[in-house]
């Protein structure tokens, strides 16, 4: 139930609807002109301020395609994985093609930047209309029997006003983590460049295993995995830089002593994935755990090798390159142990391993932060539409 001065109506009795049109791509004088043509991957902007490919009038006049304006709410019929069903807003005058319907609401009872966050909020509502095949496209029909809420022109304006300023938020987070991402790759190429070339007169050239105390190596026989017990981590835990507990697998405890024979890594050591994806990185937790298939872990000489300056040297763009120029195979590319250990790297005297991998953690705990912010304004909005679209909460003068 709705508040009472709250209306629902079908989309279509309060915005016209349209689908566009794609020229024929075999006539060339139809493309490459001055009018913007909107394709369905680029709906995955919540504003669109610009597109990849334009066509000419005469394309437009000899096709679906139609103009629509600022403001136009974007809604995708068709597309790959999660793509059916996603909203965007116009923010400029663009044509789109025929994957794609622009619902033009009907001002004077219901304004664009309303209108798309209630499609938005009803994502999921909307795709399972036509269920999981693919084949099942959404058309225009079912866009305008959908139901939308509709409260007050100037409540609306203030919900749209509440939603904006937490995608403001959500926007500026993620600025700060992408300036905190690119001073993370101009650092690290800047510093790592140097680990591998023969312009650093005072680092330290040596092969990988000499300044490692041991390589621990549980790839080959897969472990008995159990409902419970012990985490087992292998390759599709290790990611780029941290560690993912999904998918999680276990060892039973009975069992740990056992398979565990080959070593015991430490908090902090680096594990490395061979294969099936090769060269991921990530550190040892500080929890019991068993290692499984595709990894090795690495456990630095610590009077010589600062780990968490080897993490970051092995995720730096220099030596991942280097990596995959030993990798082997034709489907599943990976290193083996033997050519992974005689790579020879760059080292400095401990002390600056130490100031370098200090820099680089500073900087991803700032990204790290970031991103927290990001998903904290993210699970706002998710609680902000639910009780705001549905009149639970009133956005008050």
């Amino acid at each position: 139930m709705y508040p009472d001065d709250w209306e629902e109506l079908s989309l279509g009795s309060v915005a016209q609807i349209f689908t566009g049109g794609t020229p024929s791509r075999n006539t060339p004088e139809y493309w490459n002109g001055d009018i913007p043509w909107m394709s369905s991957g680029e709906i995955n902007q919540r504003v669109v301020r610009s597109v990849a490919e334009r066509i000419t009038s005469a394309g437009m006049a000899n096709s679906n395609a139609r103009l629509l304006a600022p403001g136009t709410v974007m809604m995708a019929l068709n597309g790959q994985g999660k793509t059916r069903g996603k909203v965007a807003l116009l923010g400029i005058e663009t044509t789109c093609n025929q994957s794609l319907a622009g619902i033009v609401a009907d001002g004077r009872r219901l304004l664009p930047e309303y209108l798309f966050h209630s499609l938005y909020n009803q994502y999921q509502d909307i795709r399972n209309i036509t269920g999981d095949d693919a084949r099942n496209g959404l058309n225009l029909g079912i866009l305008r029997s959908l139901r939308v809420a509709i409260p007050p022109l100037d409540e609306q304006q203030r919900i749209t006003e509440v939603l904006r300023s937490v995608d403001e938020a959500i926007a500026a987070a993620d600025d700060a983590r992408k300036q905190a991402d690119a001073t993370l790759v101009t650092i690290s190429d800047e510093v790592f460049t140097s680990a591998l070339t023969e312009g650093a007169s005072a680092w330290q050239k040596a092969h990988l295993e000499k300044m490692l105390d041991k390589i621990i190596d549980y790839r080959g026989v897969p472990p008995p995995k159990a409902d419970g017990g012990i985490p087992l981590l292998t390759a599709k835990n290790v990611r780029f830089g941290y560690l993912d507990f999904e998918p999680r697998e276990f060892i039973a405890e009975c069992d740990y002593d056992s398979w565990m024979r080959r070593g015991l890594p430490k908090p902090g050591d680096i594990m490395f994935t061979t294969e099936a994806p090769l060269g991921n990185v990530a550190e040892f937790p500080s929890i019991k755990a068993a290692l499984g298939q595709r990894t090795l872990t690495l456990v630095p000489d610590t009077k010589r090798l600062d780990a968490k300056f080897l993490k970051w040297l092995l995720l730096s763009k220099p030596a991942q390159d280097l990596i995959w120029s030993h990798a082997t195979g034709s489907t599943a590319k990976g290193i083996k142990q033997r050519t992974f250990r005689k790579l020879i790297f760059g080292f400095p005297a401990l002390d600056e391993q130490r100031r370098i991998s200090s820099l680089l953690e500073e900087v991803a705990a700032a990204r790290d932060r970031a991103k927290g912010c990001i998903d904290d304004y993210g699970a706002m909005k998710v609680a902000l539409l639910s009780d705001l679209l549905s009149g639970r909460v009133r956005a008050s003068a």
